[in-house]
């Protein structure tokens, strides 16, 4: 899996790409706590 992330004022985002499948998933949130709960959530491997 590769892992990408990254935040700004007001912005943060995790997007993770599984190779195997193709499949990406990116999750944004006003906060970084906010976003990378959302991102555990979606990761298989957590």
């Amino acid at each position: 899996m590769v892992k990408l992330g990254g935040e700004d004022v007001g912005m943060s985002f995790p997007s993770m790409h599984q190779p195997e499948t193709g499949e990406t998933t990116t999750a944004f949130g006003d906060t970084a706590e906010d976003a990378w709960r959302i991102a555990r959530r979606l990761d298989p491997q957590e």
